[in-house]
């Protein structure tokens, strides 16, 4: 997977320009977002994440509004700009996929996303300028204890070759404190060590001699005959940070890959009398409740599409990662304590799940929750646990919070069954998943069904693609007999 050259400094810069612009442009849409009951009842609040992800649905639509009204052929396709708009939103609203990927937009059908890992900034303690530290998909592949600190142990300065020298090497760091030794070794030569003091190469048995200048980390090594070549020579060595340029630094980059977005399409036919008699008896459209039965079945297929990335990752974390399996125990296998008792050792095994997620990604913490029916009992009997004031959606719902983190129930996953995740709400670029839209959601006006003048129909579509990038984010727990 390839580094982006495009830091994500820049990349936040963007996103923020691009928040601004939102926020202006559709302000009393997403206020009106922000205080419904979905939001409010829920506990989620509206954040300027929400703003960026719904304002870039909102604006992919504002284009293919354009392309409807500029192409005669496909006004068909097109529908009343308020309603779709508002459907957008709506379903944003109820949608989970905020909760447990990141939001990102690809201007074409085949398109790149992105997410994080921090490499080195520049050539120090034997680290090369952009090595990884923390991978996105690896956890921590490389410590900074050697690179971040004036100490620096056997850095390898050069091989040497058939020749007696002079060599002329260099550090990777300086100025070097010249109150402490220097140590230099070559280690497959005998007698090949020795120590710098005040600058000149001190060393028993005349294998070699030298010079250090301490400003500049230059050294000059001879050998008293010519070595065999290949052979490695390393310097112990303290950096001056007092009269350094500069200290060590990291930088955040970003790590892409491509994704290819899917349709996915549904449609629902509607009787003309039967419309009628729908109206009659309940007083509404029947045209606009399929409208929303069409939302709620296509934003239930968003979700699982979402949720199945976790359960791929997760089940990838237990074959590749050295965490053991997380089980717990639904029976209590004790008279001395109470049902209510024994369920509250279940924290233990949420606190297991926090730990390898930690361990596995170098980073994070469990602050997300997928559960099944069964699964949510326990996390509900847990204090800590408020449930939501209102669960109304298709599919998938939050079901509650523990210590704050959405809990998501659903059937998608085993009833039995926990999927712990780790997403950073701060940053667009730290999920275990992406959802990549390239549409949001069109709708069809009500328009008739072949040569039956009874009979309409109306469609929905969206043009969405589901990653899983960072499976060290999850961790499975399985509640057993």
């Amino acid at each position: 997977m390839p580094i982006s050259k495009v830091d994500e400094g820049k990349r936040i810069k963007i996103w923020e320009s691009e928040t601004d612009s939102y926020e202006q442009q559709y302000e009393e849409l997403f206020n009106e977002v922000a205080k419904s009951d979905l939001f409010t009842k829920s506990g989620r609040s509206f954040t300027r994440m929400d703003s960026h992800n719904l304002g870039a649905m909102l604006g992919m639509y504002k284009q293919y509004e354009e392309y409807v009204n500029e192409t005669a052929s496909a006004s068909d396709l097109g529908t009343l700009p308020s309603v779709a708009t508002d459907l957008i939103a709506a379903t944003y609203a109820v949608s989970i996929a905020p909760l447990i990927a990141s939001i990102q937009t690809i201007p074409e059908e085949q398109g790149i996303i992105w997410y994080k890992q921090v490499v080195t900034d520049a050539a120090r303690a034997n680290r090369a300028s952009g090595d990884v530290w923390a991978n996105a998909t690896q956890g921590i592949v490389n410590g900074l204890d050697q690179y971040s600190g004036e100490k620096i142990e056997n850095e390898r300065l050069g091989t040497t070759t058939s020749s007696a020298g002079p060599y002329s090497l260099q550090t990777t760091a300086y100025p070097i404190r010249s109150n402490v030794p220097v140590v230099v070794n070559c280690p497959a030569i005998t007698g090949a060590t020795g120590v710098f003091l005040n600058g000149i190469l001190m060393s028993a048995g005349g294998v070699w001699t030298g010079t250090l200048d301490y400003t500049s980390g230059a050294i000059a090594i001879t050998f008293a005959s010519a070595p065999s070549s290949g052979k490695d020579i390393f310097l112990t060595y303290y950096q001056d940070f007092e009269k350094a340029t500069d200290i060590p630094s990291i930088d955040m980059m970003l790590t892409s890959t491509d994704v290819k977005a899917e349709v996915l399409a549904l449609k629902q036919t509607i009787g003309t009398l039967k419309s009628f008699q729908f109206s009659q008896r309940f007083g509404r459209v029947a045209e606009d409740e399929a409208l929303m039965d069409l939302a709620g079945a296509l934003a239930d297929v968003e979700s699982r599409k979402v949720i199945k990335t976790w359960k791929y990752m997760a089940d990838w974390v237990e074959v590749n990662c050295p965490n053991a399996a997380i089980t717990y125990a639904v029976t209590n296998p004790s008279t001395y304590y109470s049902e209510y008792e024994y369920k509250q050792s279940f924290r233990y095994r949420l606190a297991e799940a926090d730990k390898a997620i930690n361990i596995n990604s170098g980073r994070g913490a469990a602050n997300r929750y997928i559960a099944g029916h069964s699964a949510c009992i326990f996390l509900e009997s847990l204090p800590g646990f408020v449930k939501a004031a209102t669960n109304i959606a298709v599919g998938p719902h939050v079901y509650g919070y523990y210590k704050g983190a959405p809990v998501i129930r659903t059937i998608y996953v085993d009833t039995n069954e926990i999927l712990a995740g780790y997403l950073n709400p701060q940053s667009p670029f730290e999920a275990p998943a992406v959802l990549a839209t390239y549409m949001p959601v069109f709708v069809t006006n009500t328009m008739q069904m072949g040569t039956n003048p009874l009979m309409n129909q109306r469609a929905i579509a969206s043009w969405k693609s589901w990653k899983g990038v960072v499976p060290q984010f999850v961790k499975r727990i399985r509640l057993t007999a």
